[in-house]
């Protein structure tokens, strides 16, 4: 359910729907226009609640933009006047302004000041600007607001940059938080190591999601062409941290005056351990001239944003032994070695750089989510991809990193105790600091295997915790009530088919939660959670015991074409097939498919 939104695509629904009205072209003489369309269906990404409204509701889709509910989702309505972008993978609302709404999208943020009616382009966050964007598969809450000043705006962007705004978001200032990762306390097995020797090629990889397809490439060249005749093997070895998803490498090389491709197995990598790779040269063609030689990755069980190191890259049995063909031994030095940004599908590899390049030019990861403590508005706290948590006492000023897992998602601090911290750490999970983040403690009963996206902490009961989990498609809804030492599970929910009628063999009692990928408390009550999700985002009354999918009218459909016969309209829409109404769009039936299958849905 990754896709990509045309608005031309809506236009083919407002404009057919017309004609058939009109009998005719489409003229300004219709004065009103009614919703016709169907909820669920695609991938929602973001909610919130606003503080004070009771039943309001804000949540972002990947393809339509905002929605609004008044009446705790039980029917929404299109919020998009003036925004600039339809994906929205980021929410966040000023406590002290609730009418001021931002969202985050892939080319910057926009500002609503009247709950969503009307929205502004915040220009200095454009890609052309400071590219202060949200993302799929890496934003979680990419912005925070003062809970006690909403002209201050903190924002952590997928490229690892922080920024502050004191002026709502007009302009923004780049903090910096260096020295904190300078002075980081390592884990054990994830220090910048070599293979050999004290140095090795330090690669900063990021990838929405698992793909086959599309790859990393680091590239040499060689001008004019090597001759490798008279060696047998190539090889080089690789490494990844401890807990990082399938990673398989590959060595390659082209030849000759056709610049002929020829290129070894892909190897799993052993994470926290170094991986060989070999590429046989024997039998292989036009080894008098090898232009170019690559080390190339894939992710191949899920997204990853980290690092990987490369090293000791060797030709083996020539004639005087074995030569080192790259060492990376001296700081600095990347030895010719640079990452592919030309050939489309090969661009994973961001950055490189050797070992012992200072920190200021180093991968940054990516930032998660940013936090402001209720308790205390000068802590602000920033979850990375590579570092963990970061904390600032002083309002961004100064940094320093948390002793904790470096795969950080998301931190939840109370509302009124500021040493009290929970955060969630991918497939690490939930952990609790009761120090302010100089010590962690882990619970029990969490889900396996799965990564711990979202955590939020009850205002008034600060031992009631909730969590979302995710698994590829599979999703879990996690609750504490003695602060993160227990768990309870929840998978299912209880579907709305007439107002989704998507996938309708799922219907039975109940269907599992897909996905989950925030997860909002309402303040003024705090049973009330919401969940964003794919295909069925849901709400819960009692705390998270049971689910019941609300997504009426928040249709996410990128429809591709509409028909009329008599009284019956059919529409083929991406992801959901064909979807047939016989009340003039009051209520839609789905015809094909019956259902869906997890491999076909990766595929």
């Amino acid at each position: 359910m990754h896709r990509r939104f045309s608005q031309s695509t809506l236009y083919i629904f407002v404009v057919a729907i017309l004609c058939r009205l009109t009998g005719g072209a489409a003229t300004a003489e219709i004065p009103t226009w009614q919703w016709a369309g169907w909820g669920g269906g695609g991938f929602y990404w973001t909610c919130v609640w606003h503080p004070t409204k009771d039943g309001v509701i804000y949540m972002g889709g990947d393809v339509t933009g905002v929605y609004k509910t008044e009446d705790k989702g039980l029917h929404w309505r299109l919020s998009t006047r003036g925004l600039t972008d339809y994906e929205v993978y980021s929410l966040a609302i000023a406590p002290k302004s609730p009418e001021t709404v931002y969202v985050g999208t892939p080319s910057g943020y926009c500002k609503s000041t009247d709950g969503g009616e009307h929205w502004e382009f915040l220009q200095a966050t454009g890609k052309d600007a400071q590219a202060i964007t949200a993302e799929r598969h890496k934003t979680v809450r990419g912005l925070a607001v003062d809970p006690t000043n909403s002209s201050v705006l903190y924002a952590g962007t997928p490229r690892g940059g922080l920024f502050k705004s004191s002026d709502g978001g007009q302009t923004w200032r780049q903090l910096n938080y260096l020295l904190a990762i300078e002075e980081k306390p390592t884990e054990p097995n994830t220090t910048s190591r070599a293979f050999t020797g004290q140095g090795a090629l330090v690669l900063s990889y990021d990838s929405d999601e698992a793909d086959w397809n599309r790859n990393g490439r680091m590239e040499k060249h060689f001008d004019p062409p090597a001759d490798w005749s008279s060696y047998t093997k190539l090889s080089a070895r690789f490494f990844v941290p401890p807990k990082t998803p399938r990673l398989e490498g590959e060595l390659a090389i082209q030849t000759g005056g056709k610049w002929a491709w020829q290129g070894g197995p892909f190897v799993a990598a052993k994470p926290g351990d170094w991986t060989e790779l070999s590429l046989p040269l024997t039998g292989l063609k036009d080894l008098g001239q090898v232009r170019v030689v690559y080390f190339l990755v894939r992710s191949v069980q899920t997204g990853y944003q980290g690092t990987i190191h490369l090293d000791h890259v060797v030709l083996h049995g020539g004639p005087k032994g074995d030569v080192v063909l790259s060492d990376w031994e001296q700081a600095g030095d990347t030895e010719g070695w640079i990452a592919n940004r030309k050939i489309k599908d090969a661009t994973f590899i961001v950055g490189a750089n050797q070992s012992a390049t200072p920190a200021a030019i180093r991968p940054s990861g990516v930032f998660r989510s940013v936090a402001v403590s209720p308790a205390n508005p000068q802590i602000v706290l920033a979850a990375s991809s590579l570092f963990g948590l970061l904390k600032s006492e002083d309002a961004g000023e100064t940094w320093r990193a948390l002793p904790t897992p470096s795969n950080a998602w998301s931190v939840a601090p109370a509302a009124d105790d500021e040493a009290l911290l929970y955060a969630g750490f991918g497939e690490d999970g939930v952990q609790k600091s009761t120090d302010g983040g100089k010590t962690w403690l882990a619970g029990a009963g969490f889900p396996t295997g799965f990564i711990a996206v979202e955590v939020v902490v009850d205002p008034k009961k600060p031992d009631d915790l909730y969590c979302i989990a995710a698994k590829g498609w599979d999703g879990r809804f996690c609750r504490s009530s003695d602060g993160g030492k227990t768990w309870q599970l929840t998978r299912m929910l209880r579907g709305d088919r007439e107002g989704d009628p998507t996938n309708p063999e799922d219907y039975k009692t109940e269907t599992p939660l897909s996905t989950p990928t925030n997860l909002a408390i309402n303040p003024r009550n705090s049973q009330e959670l919401f969940i964003s999700a794919n295909w069925r985002p849901c709400f819960s009354a009692d705390g998270g015991r049971t689910w019941q999918e609300r997504d009426r009218g928040a249709d996410i459909t990128c429809v591709q074409d509409i028909r009329f016969d008599g009284n019956k309209v059919y529409v083929a829409s991406m992801d959901e097939g064909l979807t047939m109404s016989e009340d003039g769009g009051a209520h839609w039936h789905q015809l094909c498919p019956r259902s869906y299958s997890t491999a076909s849905a990766r595929a």
